[in-house]
Protein backbone atom coordinates (compact mmCIF):
# COMPACT_ATOMS: atom_id res chain seq x y z
CA UNK A 1 0.00 0.00 0.00
CA UNK A 2 1.21 3.65 -1.02
CA UNK A 3 0.37 7.33 -0.90
CA UNK A 4 2.88 8.16 -3.64
CA UNK A 5 1.24 8.37 -6.45
CA UNK A 6 4.34 8.52 -8.48
CA UNK A 7 5.70 5.09 -7.10
CA UNK A 8 1.97 3.64 -7.59
CA UNK A 9 2.53 4.22 -11.48
CA UNK A 10 5.73 2.65 -11.32
CA UNK A 11 4.68 -0.53 -9.78
CA UNK A 12 1.39 -0.74 -12.60
CA UNK A 13 4.30 -0.28 -15.10
CA UNK A 14 5.69 -3.71 -13.77
CA UNK A 15 2.77 -5.48 -13.24
CA UNK A 16 2.81 -5.07 -9.62
CA UNK A 17 -0.54 -4.18 -7.92
CA UNK A 18 -0.27 -1.71 -5.46
CA UNK A 19 -3.49 -0.59 -3.09
CA UNK A 20 -3.24 3.55 -2.80
CA UNK A 21 -4.43 5.07 0.24
CA UNK A 22 -5.69 7.62 -1.57
CA UNK A 23 -8.31 6.13 -3.58
CA UNK A 24 -9.64 4.62 -0.12
CA UNK A 25 -9.76 8.23 1.25
CA UNK A 26 -11.88 9.09 -1.91
CA UNK A 27 -14.32 6.51 -1.30
CA UNK A 28 -14.76 8.22 2.34
CA UNK A 29 -15.18 12.11 0.94
CA UNK A 30 -18.24 14.09 1.92
CA UNK A 31 -20.30 14.50 -1.53
CA UNK A 32 -20.51 18.21 -2.15
CA UNK A 33 -21.78 19.15 -5.40
CA UNK A 34 -23.08 22.74 -6.52
CA UNK A 35 -25.92 24.28 -5.39
CA UNK A 36 -25.10 22.65 -2.10
CA UNK A 37 -25.30 24.59 1.19
CA UNK A 38 -22.61 23.98 3.76
CA UNK A 39 -21.00 25.56 6.90
CA UNK A 40 -16.77 25.72 7.19
CA UNK A 41 -14.45 27.99 8.99
CA UNK A 42 -12.31 30.62 7.20
CA UNK A 43 -9.21 30.33 8.49
CA UNK A 44 -7.05 32.38 5.60
CA UNK A 45 -6.97 34.63 3.25
CA UNK A 46 -7.29 33.50 -0.34
CA UNK A 47 -5.19 33.92 -3.50
CA UNK A 48 -7.42 37.14 -4.67
CA UNK A 49 -8.66 39.98 -3.02
CA UNK A 50 -11.13 39.76 -0.52
CA UNK A 51 -11.32 35.70 -1.02
CA UNK A 52 -11.08 33.40 2.39
CA UNK A 53 -10.25 29.49 2.43
CA UNK A 54 -11.38 27.14 4.78
CA UNK A 55 -11.29 23.15 5.17
CA UNK A 56 -13.98 20.02 4.66
CA UNK A 57 -13.26 17.66 7.54
CA UNK A 58 -11.93 15.40 4.73
CA UNK A 59 -9.39 17.90 3.96
CA UNK A 60 -11.02 19.28 1.10
CA UNK A 61 -10.15 23.02 0.36
CA UNK A 62 -12.89 25.82 0.40
CA UNK A 63 -12.31 28.83 -1.52
CA UNK A 64 -14.98 31.58 -0.83
CA UNK A 65 -15.23 35.12 -2.47
CA UNK A 66 -16.03 38.67 -1.18
CA UNK A 67 -15.30 36.41 3.16
CA UNK A 68 -12.18 38.13 3.42
CA UNK A 69 -13.64 39.79 6.68
CA UNK A 70 -15.10 36.47 8.19
CA UNK A 71 -11.61 34.42 8.17
CA UNK A 72 -11.56 32.72 11.80
CA UNK A 73 -15.13 32.16 11.66
CA UNK A 74 -17.82 29.66 11.24
CA UNK A 75 -19.65 30.66 7.53
CA UNK A 76 -22.51 29.46 5.59
CA UNK A 77 -21.83 28.89 2.10
CA UNK A 78 -23.21 27.96 -1.19
CA UNK A 79 -20.90 25.89 -3.67
CA UNK A 80 -20.73 27.14 -7.07
CA UNK A 81 -18.11 25.24 -8.25
CA UNK A 82 -16.21 21.27 -7.63
CA UNK A 83 -12.80 20.74 -9.49
CA UNK A 84 -11.08 17.80 -9.32
CA UNK A 85 -7.44 17.86 -9.22
CA UNK A 86 -4.56 15.11 -8.77
CA UNK A 87 -3.81 15.59 -5.96
CA UNK A 88 -7.74 15.85 -4.37
CA UNK A 89 -10.22 18.50 -5.32
CA UNK A 90 -10.92 21.70 -4.63
CA UNK A 91 -14.24 23.82 -3.81
CA UNK A 92 -15.82 27.39 -4.98
CA UNK A 93 -18.51 28.92 -3.02
CA UNK A 94 -20.34 32.24 -2.40
CA UNK A 95 -21.49 33.60 0.95
CA UNK A 96 -25.01 32.47 1.54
Amino acid sequence: MTTDHNLSKVAEAVGVPVPRLNDLAVAFRLPVGIGDEIEVRLIKPGREADQAVGYLEDGTMVVVESAGERIGSDTPIVVRNVIKTATGRMVFANLQ
